[in-house]
C-alpha cells in the first residue's frame, strides 16, 4: 500500500513540476515579449519635459465681441473670404481651403458686413486684461514641397510636439481619475511643421468606476489663448506645442491634464491600413457622399472602410458640421478598438501594438502605462464608455471673428458641465 501511495505521489508530483515549468517558460516568454515592448516604447514614442509650477496666476480675459452667424453662411475651419465648391476636395482634406497660419491679430471683424449682425456674448471672468496682440508674420520664401508619406514613424527628424511653452503643472482633482489628452494633427509633413490639433479628445478613465469617458473639443471653438489673444482652440497646439494646448484645456475648463498622446495624419492612415481596415455604420446621406467620392456603390449599414476612406470619414465636414465630425471620429476610434479586440490572435494584437508605438508621441512613462492597462484589464467586466462634444449641442452659436468662422459659446458653462460629466 505504501509503495502504491508513493508511486501516486511521485506521479502527482512529476505533473506539478511538469505544470510549474511550463507555466515558468510562459510567464519568461510574456516578460520578454512585453519587455520588448516597453523598449520599443522608449525608443519610439516617450518623449518627457518635467511639467513646471507658473510664475502667475492666469487670469481668463473678457469675451470678445462676435459677429454671428444669422444666414447660414457659417463653414467650418474657412475664413470669410474662403469659398469651397469641389464637394470631393472638401470631403477628403481639412486644408483644402487654405489657411497658412493661424491669424493672431484682433482686429475686429468688418461692421460692413450686413448679413450678419454683432452680438456680444456675455462672460464674466475674475478680471478683464487687454487681448494680446502679435504681428502676422510674412510669408516664407522658397518652401519645399511637403512629403505626403512623412509621419512620426519614418520622419526621425519630426518637428517636436515641445514648444516653447512648458506645461504648467496642476494637482490632480481626484486621485481614482486619470484625463489625458489625446490629439491628432493636421499637418501633411512632420518634418516641416508641427501643424494644428484638429483632433483634441480629453480620454478621461475612472479605476474605481471602470468607467472611460471621451469628450471631444471643436476645433472652431472660439477661446482665449495665453499669449495669442482669442483663436480658434485647435491653434495652441501650433502656436506653442503640447504644453500651450493642454494650458489652455485645463484654463479654461478647470482640467488636471499633465500627459498627453500627439499622432500624426498620416499615422493614423498607416494604423487603419495595419490592422486592416474598420467597420464603421454609414448613414444613408455618408454613403451617398462616399460613392460620389470614390465611384463605387456604397449602402447605408455597416460598411468595412480602408483607410482612405475611414480617414474620409473622421475628417467628413460636407455633412453636418464638427458636431457630426467629431462624433464620426470617436465612432471610428471605437471600430477601430473592437476590430482589434475582436479580430486579432494575441500574437496579432502583440505586432499591433509594437507597430503603433512608432506612431505616437507621448510624455506618459512605460511604467504609468502598463498600470493603466492593467487597471483597464482589471475593470473589464465593468467598462463602460461614454461621449460628448464640448460646446455642447443645446449652447453654442456660429459666427466670425477676426475673419475666422468660429463656434462662440459660454465657456464658464460649458467648464461645469464637462467637470460633472467627468467626475459626476
Amino acid at each position: 500500500m505504501k509503495s502504491d501511495r508513493k508511486k501516486k505521489w511521485s506521479a502527482k508530483r512529476i505533473i506539478l513540476t511538469a505544470i510549474l515549468v511550463l507555466l515558468l517558460a510562459v510567464l519568461a516568454a510574456a516578460a520578454v515579449l512585453i519587455l520588448s515592448l516597453v523598449v520599443r516604447y522608449q525608443q519610439n514614442s516617450y518623449t518627457y519635459q518635467p511639467p513646471v509650477e507658473r510664475e502667475s496666476e492666469y487670469i481668463m480675459p473678457a469675451y470678445p465681441d462676435v459677429v454671428i452667424d444669422t444666414e447660414g453662411k457659417w463653414q467650418e475651419g474657412v475664413d470669410e473670404t474662403e469659398a469651397e465648391t469641389d464637394v470631393e476636395t472638401e470631403v477628403e482634406t481639412e486644408t483644402a481651403a487654405p489657411e497658412t497660419e493661424p491669424a493672431e491679430t484682433e482686429t475686429e471683424a468688418p461692421e460692413t458686413e450686413t448679413a450678419f449682425e454683432t452680438v456680444e456674448i456675455s462672460y464674466d471672468p475674475p478680471e478683464t486684461i487687454a487681448s494680446v496682440v502679435n504681428p502676422t508674420p510674412s510669408a516664407p520664401v522658397n518652401v519645399p514641397e511637403p512629403n505626403r508619406d512623412a509621419s512620426f514613424a519614418n520622419s526621425p527628424n519630426a518637428v517636436s510636439v515641445y514648444g516653447k511653452t512648458p506645461i504648467y503643472k496642476v494637482t490632480q482633482k481626484d486621485p481614482d481619475v486619470k484625463n489625458i489628452l489625446v490629439m491628432g494633427t493636421d499637418t501633411r509633413d512632420v518634418t516641416m511643421d508641427r501643424g494644428r490639433s484638429d483632433t483634441m479628445i480629453i480620454v478621461s478613465y475612472n479605476a474605481k468606476t471602470g468607467s472611460v469617458k471621451l469628450t471631444s473639443l471643436l476645433r472652431d471653438s472660439l477661446v482665449p489663448i495665453e499669449g495669442h489673444g482669442w483663436n480658434r482652440i485647435n491653434t495652441a497646439y501650433f502656436f506653442g506645442g503640447v504644453g500651450l494646448a493642454i494650458n489652455t484645456v485645463n484654463q479654461l475648463y478647470g482640467m488636471d491634464i499633465q500627459e498627453f498622446v500627439v499622432i500624426d495624419l498620416n499615422g493614423a492612415n498607416n494604423f487603419i491600413d495595419y490592422i486592416g481596415g474598420v467597420d464603421v455604420y454609414l448613414t444613408k446621406e455618408e454613403a451617398e457622399l462616399y460613392s460620389l467620392y470614390t465611384g463605387k456603390t456604397i449602402a447605408p449599414g455597416m460598411n468595412h472602410l480602408d483607410s482612405n476612406l475611414a480617414m474620409t470619414h473622421m475628417r467628413n465636414r460636407t455633412i453636418g458640421n464638427d458636431f457630426g465630425r467629431t462624433q464620426r471620429q470617436r465612432d471610428t476610434i471605437m471600430a477601430m478598438i473592437q476590430q482589434i479586440l475582436t479580430n486579432k490572435t494575441a500574437a496579432e494584437i502583440y505586432d499591433i501594438v509594437d507597430y503603433s508605438f512608432s506612431l505616437i508621441k507621448t510624455n506618459i512613462s512605460a511604467t504609468d502605462l502598463v498600470g493603466l492597462a492593467t487597471s483597464v484589464v482589471g475593470n473589464a467586466s465593468k467598462l463602460t464608455v461614454e461621449s460628448q462634444n464640448v460646446p455642447y449641442t443645446d449652447a453654442y452659436q456660429f459666427g466670425w471673428y477676426n475673419g475666422m468662422a468660429i463656434i462662440s459659446f459660454d465657456i464658464g458653462e460649458a467648464a461645469a458641465r464637462i467637470n460633472e460629466f467627468i467626475y459626476n
